[in-house]
């Protein structure tokens, strides 16, 4: 997602907010409204109060809360650190793992996963997933599918980390036994299924 930056609306005009904004700086204090209220609790109303301006200078910015929801989304996706070198199966896995993890610190985000899907993205955006599995070896022809395999893995491991913290857990599902063994299951079906060393 490219920063975007508008001009607020001028002083004289009706109903103008004196404050200058930028959607960056809107999409930050909702990036802490979800981390401390949860993403079911944040409304432009909130928003805007926490930024002291109406809710209509909010609504300048961004279209409504679907467009604010994306943008929080895909800055979760880009907050995502890139693995370090080495193997991919290695790479894949703090890949994974550190999504989780990232996507984790705000409760509900899991639902929000969808604005960081591969296929929705630009292709300058497509990072480190799409460079992990070129580096692998995985053919142009079938990185797609790759793309989508993982993708659909790393939604089912949101929600599930989702509903561990409903439910009270505190350890971070990304560090578990079960997260490790699932990631082992994900790599060896890439190696299996594309031939991949």
């Amino acid at each position: 997602m490219k920063p975007m930056s508008l001009p607020a609306p001028t002083p004289d005009a009706p109903g103008a907010e004196r404050t200058q904004l930028t959607v960056e700086q809107i999409t930050h204090e909702a990036m802490e409204l979800v981390r401390r209220d949860g993403i079911d609790r944040l409304t432009i109303r909130a928003l805007a109060a926490r930024l002291g301006v109406a809710p209509a200078a909010v609504y300048y910015y961004v279209e409504g809360k679907e467009d604010l929801l994306q943008r929080i989304g895909g800055a979760i996706a880009q907050a995502v650190p890139n693995p370090p070198p080495g193997p991919w199966p290695e790479r894949l896995r703090a890949h994974v793992k550190a999504t989780v993890a990232t996507f984790s610190r705000f409760p509900g985000a899991d639902a929000l996963a969808g604005s960081a899907e591969p296929w929705r993205r630009a292709a300058e955006e497509r990072r480190p997933g799409a460079e992990l599995m070129a580096e692998a070896g995985v053919q142009a022809s079938q990185a797609a599918q790759v793309a989508f395999t993982v993708t659909l893995f790393l939604a089912g491991a949101l929600r599930l980390a989702e509903v561990r913290r409903r439910a009270g857990e505190t350890e971070p599902f990304a560090d578990t036994p079960e997260m490790d063994l699932a990631v082992d299951t994900l790599i060896a079906g890439l190696r299996a299924q594309h031939g991949l060393a």
